[in-house]
């Protein structure tokens, strides 16, 4: 539904254990049917053929966990905001053109983005109310995961009638979203689907 770049989704915690990766590992099971969390490589080559690989793949989400430090990459600042990725194919002299239909997600401690990496990033803060949050307990769910494989068809389902009841009340134009560059049919829609549905 979105025509254009997808937005860049930092999952920041201030502690670990923060449950940043589990979130992640959560939305990557109901957009996917699988998690598809890997390690950020170090080197920018690295990155390069990474991002190459996994849009190759055709998975729906590329999630990045345990990123610590300081980043800048300019492979990562221009697959979130081409339409298409352009890279050579490994061993070969010809180049391969991708269209990029992938979300993509950061999770870290406080990772400091670049300035080109910042403004292309939607913040998802994880603040815990304890030093331990891995020994946090009562949660309304013993095991996230097993809740959501279980009721994935739901969630799914939950996501389809509210972006259906957006398009059933004529795709209005969100009035209260900030308007980012590079990123108006992100803004378009999500901001649209989340007015109407508020």
């Amino acid at each position: 539904m979105i025509k254009g770049p997808l937005m860049l989704n930092l999952i920041t915690k201030t502690v670990d254990g923060s449950g940043g990766g589990l979130l992640s590992n959560a939305i990557g099971y109901i957009v996917d049917g699988r998690p598809s969390s890997r390690p950020m490589a170090n080197h920018e080559e690295e990155r390069r053929k990474a991002i190459t690989s996994a849009l190759r793949s055709g998975t729906r989400i590329i999630c990045w966990d345990n990123v610590t430090g300081d980043l800048s990459s300019a492979a990562l600042a221009s697959v979130t905001t081409e339409p298409i990725w352009n890279d050579r194919i490994l061993g070969r002299s010809s180049e391969s053109s991708i269209p990029v239909t992938s979300s993509f997600v950061i999770v870290g401690n406080r990772p400091l983005l670049s300035d080109e990496l910042r403004r292309r990033a939607s913040l998802i803060a994880m603040k815990p109310k304890t030093a331990n949050p891995e020994e946090r307990s009562g949660f309304r769910h013993a095991s996230l995961m097993g809740y959501v494989k279980r009721h994935r068809g739901d969630f799914v389902w939950a996501a389809l009638v509210l972006a259906l009841n957006w398009i059933q009340k004529g795709c209005p134009e969100p009035k209260h979203a900030p308007i980012i560059g590079s990123y108006e049919a992100y803004r378009y829609v999500i901001g649209g689907i989340i007015e109407v549905a508020s």
